[in-house]
């Protein structure tokens, strides 16, 4: 299936030529390595920071243990997290998009904001800005333009979500005297 999906994606390549930006969503990664411009490296996200199933009792422990899969804000959290050493190496990372609207905790758009911020990758938004308040308009302003690269997460290895993802960042030219900055995200 792999080699497949693999063949199936040099055609799209092929066929759509070296100058269309290609984004896969919902795809496996490795098929897709040289053939598209960029990818989504999460889950789904939504609304909701754990997943949620159908609404049939006694089922809701099922659903909300996924971890990795199921539409859901810590889901998209945690595989943009695992993934961040993949951009600029092998495409560009899309950690879906930016959800900011105020039926949204803030607390959550804020770390689905600073997770997209901390992987340097692209910055998709799909809420009306004509619906959106002053504060969680400030957000999206505060992520533009984005980082120059993704951050690193400390621990590669740890269980869940990683706690931490630190950047450095260099100064321009003429403000060079600041010297090196560290962005550091806790999670």
């Amino acid at each position: 299936r792999s080699a497949a999906l693999g063949n199936l994606m040099s055609t799209v390549r092929r066929a759509a030529g070296g100058s269309t930006f290609i984004l896969a969503c919902g795809a496996p990664l490795g098929p897709c390595i040289g053939h598209v411009n960029a990818i989504r490296v999460s889950a789904d996200t939504a609304e909701h920071w754990l997943p949620k199933g159908p609404d049939i009792p006694f089922t809701r422990w099922y659903f909300a243990r996924d971890e990795t899969n199921l539409p859901a804000a810590r889901n998209m959290v945690r595989s943009t997290l695992a993934r961040l050493s993949m951009h600029g190496r092998l495409w560009i990372n899309d950690p879906d998009c930016l959800i900011l609207r105020d039926d949204f905790d803030l607390h959550e758009a804020q770390a689905l904001a600073t997770v997209a911020a901390l992987s340097a990758g692209s910055l998709i938004f799909s809420d009306s800005v004509e619906h959106i308040v002053a504060d969680r308009l400030a957000i999206l302003k505060a992520l533009l333009p984005p980082l120059p690269h993704e951050a690193q997460y400390v621990s590669l290895l740890s269980p869940g979500i990683p706690g931490m993802a630190v950047m450095e960042l260099q100064p321009t030219p003429g403000a060079a005297s600041l010297g090196s900055w560290h962005v550091i995200g806790l999670f």
